[in-house]
Formats: C-alpha cells, sequence, structure tokens
C-alpha cells in the first residue's frame, strides 16, 4: 500500500476491538462497524487531519498467531506508526500478549509501536485497564463515548516523531498550509540538500524567524530543525 501524507499509522489488533470504529472517528469516514469478527477483509486507508497535516490511517482484519499474514507483516514494517487496539473488556491481557508475540517475531521496533485499550467506558474495562497499565505503557479510550480522545491525534502526531518546516522567500509572507514534512533530528543541510542538491556547496547559513516573522538570527548547516521553524535559506 502506497504511503500518504506526513505517515502512515496501521492500526492492528483482534476482532471487534474497535479498529473501524477508532477509524471513522479519526478520520471523520463512515465505514462499515458490526459486532461480528473479520468486518474488515481488506486493509482499508483513511485519512487523518492533523492542524495542517494530513496522516494516512490504516484499518485492518483481526490479527491472531491463526491469521498473520505476510502481506500484513510487510505493511507493519513499512508503517511509520503501529498503533495495536485491544478490546479492554475482552481478555485484554491475553490479547495484547497475542499481538505483542506477533510483532515481536515480525520484528516490529518497539519504538514504533502505540498501545491503546478501547472500551473505558465500561466497568470491566475500567478494571482491567488499572491492571493492564501496571505492566504496558497503554492508553485507554472509549471510541464509543469520546473518553480520552481529544487528545489521541496529538499524541499520533508526536509519536510519529516529524516535524513541520515552513521556508521564507525574502520580503515575502509564508505559507503555513503547505508545511515541509521531516524527520526529528533533520540538520538544516539535509533539509536544503531535499529541497535542491545544488545548493548544498553554496550554501552560507539561514535566517530563523521567531513566530511573529520579526526577528530572526543566523543558523549555520548542522542546526536541528524544530516543528514550526521558519527559515529563509542563504545561497
Amino acid at each position: 500500500m502506497k504511503k500518504e501524507g506526513a505517515g502512515q499509522v496501521l492500526i492492528l489488533g483482534p476482532s471487534n476491538a474497535g479498529k473501524t470504529s477508532l477509524v471513522n472517528f479519526l478520520c471523520d469516514t463512515d465505514f462499515k462497524v458490526a459486532d461480528y469478527p473479520f468486518t474488515t477483509s481488506l486493509p482499508t486507508p483513511g485519512m487523518m487531519r492533523y492542524e495542517n497535516l494530513l496522516i494516512q490511517i490504516v484499518d485492518t482484519p483481526p490479527l491472531t498467531q491463526e491469521f498473520k499474514p505476510g502481506w500484513l507483516k510487510n505493511l507493519a514494517k513499512q508503517a511509520d506508526l503501529v498503533l495495536v487496539l485491544i478490546d479492554l473488556s475482552q481478555e485484554p491481557k491475553e490479547n495484547l500478549k497475542e499481538i505483542m508475540e506477533i510483532l515481536k517475531e515480525w520484528r516490529i521496533n518497539k519504538e514504533k509501536i502505540l498501545i491503546l485499550g478501547n472500551k473505558l467506558d465500561l466497568e470491566q474495562g475500567r478494571e482491567n485497564f488499572e491492571n493492564l497499565k501496571e505492566k504496558f505503557e497503554i492508553l485507554g479510550i472509549s471510541t464509543k463515548e469520546k473518553i480520552n480522545t481529544e487528545n489521541l491525534k496529538e499524541k499520533i502526531f508526536k509519536t510519529l516523531k516529524v516535524i513541520r518546516v515552513y521556508t521564507k522567500e525574502p520580503k515575502k509572507g509564508v505559507d503555513f498550509e503547505t508545511p515541509f514534512v521531516l524527520k526529528e533530528g533533520t540538520r538544516l543541510i539535509d533539509f536544503v540538500e531535499e529541497i535542491k542538491k545544488e545548493w548544498v556547496e553554496k550554501f552560507k547559513g539561514a535566517k530563523l524567524y521567531d513566530k511573529n516573522l520579526k526577528n530572526f538570527k543566523i543558523v549555520g548547516r548542522d542546526y536541528l530543525l524544530k516543528d514550526g521553524d521558519v527559515v529563509e535559506i542563504k545561497i
């Protein structure tokens, strides 16, 4: 599946965990939701808007030791973030253990895994969540009652570890609707090379502006770019 937007987020989990409901909430879509397993039989992408970015969210069929096809493994390796979603009210410890074992088999880096426990609105869900969070770094939510969902988009964005950088031309404004999307830790010179390789040898530095675009400071080639930076490149 082709990546689109600022990052690709793959949602994995057992049947009836609420994966499709989560995609519908994040992407403002209306994909089919049912109370029986395998409603989703193929990967289904949607686009989530976060501020001035679009992030690809991919719904998937239930993942189990009996159903872990190679194409799903390839998607998990390709994705920038794997979001593991479990049903807190239905044997969450066993289901989470099974999913995490599969991801370990697939050699998926733990740093790109975000665990969510759905159905926090149910009493059994809340009780199981309290037990789980002692052993796992997990965020409890309810897609039905919108519990802890208000900051979920920001959590996804930050876990992707990407930044938005804007360029400015002399005596002109800045288009804040179309940022360059880069990985955290990108140096200024790497950004210059991405824009145009021919500029690297001539590169002298850049003006780094504040949010009001009134003041600036000069930064060099090894400056580590940050989310929201506005730079005017000097050639």
